[in-house]
């Protein structure tokens, strides 16, 4: 049912707030969906897209946990997103996940 929904949402560009063009036409699309791509905030980087870059850094932003935080600090530090470098440090100090990712840390520093 949610897969149809969804499905019915990109055909019928129900509630789309992007249109993406490109040499042979243009396609309405959802900013939440391709913001979680992490793949495009490299595209949007390079080609200096502020909004979507804006759009993908606000939904990193949303669900850092003990198997993505380290990924995100260093997309953070890789493309100049500094409200995701604080959440990151925040969560690694605030609730104390630095101890449970010691060695992923320490491997991620050297």
């Amino acid at each position: 049912m949610a897969l149809s929904s969804l499905g019915r949402m990109l055909s019928e560009s129900i509630h789309t707030d992007i249109v993406i063009n490109a040499s042979d036409g243009s396609i309405a699309a959802h900013r939440a969906v391709i913001a979680s791509r992490l793949p495009l905030l490299r595209a949007v980087d390079k080609y200096d897209i502020s909004d979507l870059k804006e759009t993908c850094h606000e939904s990193l932003l949303e669900d850092i946990d003990t198997m993505n935080v380290l990924e995100r600090l260093q997309n953070a530090s890789l493309y100049q997103l500094p409200k995701l470098k604080t959440s990151c440090m925040r969560y690694l100090v605030k609730f104390g996940k630095i101890y449970d990712i010691r060695d992923d840390f320490n491997a991620f520093v050297q």
